[in-house]
């Protein structure tokens, strides 16, 4: 789970090229007409869908048969561990695998992040934060990730050591700038604090995740042999 397309279920169906899960911004009314065609395609990816806290269309999303259900703004692991029994609930009555259903847990309030401890399951399929979330959270007037203010960077690496605590990536938000360069700042930055994957909203900007996060780019170098002191030479200096 590297790169993770946004798309509205209103719109026309989306370039999936290079998105490894497609994630409908909302459940819809009725599912899209070119969902049935995409879904079946080789390789396509997964299907999640954002279901806001306490909606009330619960059902209309879970009648997608997604692989996911995307929650934003986690208020601990109580509320992960109610919707997984929702889940199980439609698993059964649906005839699906236990367990087929993943969540992908979205962290924007203060009191969420402070409870990262609590969030664990074999459903959870990774975490992620929302900053525009927590900035009204925290009251903060602005959002700049050059840098990012205190309390939001401190954030932000809070949910990258949970989500290696629990074995699942930790996702970066959507870059909100419009601009080609300032997503690709975004995604090295995400990148080399630890993120594994990010949100794109449109797919210029997944080809640029699909670029950045492509696995074995940061593969680790050998650690450099110290020269000896009379040659230069690359043999290890003796540590006795």
């Amino acid at each position: 789970m590297r790169v993770l397309l946004i798309a509205s279920p209103e719109g026309g169906a989306p370039d999936t090229a290079h998105a490894d899960v497609l994630v409908l911004a909302h459940p819809p009314a009725t599912a899209p007409d070119w969902l049935d065609g995409l879904r079946r395609r080789p390789g396509a990816p997964a299907l999640y869908v954002r279901v806001a806290p306490g909606a009330t269309d619960f059902e209309a999303a879970l009648a997608l048969r997604p692989d996911g259900i995307v929650l934003p703004r986690v208020a601990d692991g109580i509320e992960i561990a109610r919707l997984a029994v929702g889940l199980a609930v439609h698993e059964a009555e649906a005839g699906l695998p236990d367990g087929a259903t993943r969540i992908l847990a979205g962290f924007g309030t203060a009191r969420g992040l402070m409870r990262l401890a609590t969030v664990a399951g074999p459903r959870l399929a990774g975490l992620f934060w929302e900053p525009s979330d927590l900035a009204r959270d925290l009251g903060l007037d602005a959002v700049d990730p050059e840098p990012w203010p205190a309390p939001l960077a401190q954030a932000r690496g809070l949910l990258v050591l949970a989500a290696a605590a629990t074995g699942v990536p930790a996702l970066d938000a959507p870059c909100a700038s419009a601009g080609p360069d300032a997503t690709l700042r975004a995604a090295r930055a995400a990148r080399r604090d630890g993120f594994r994957g990010g949100f794109a909203e449109d797919a210029a900007a997944a080809a640029t995740l699909a670029r950045v996060f492509a696995p074995g780019r940061d593969e680790p170098r050998p650690a450099p042999a110290f020269p000896d002191d009379r040659s230069g030479g690359g043999r290890t200096r003796d540590p006795a």
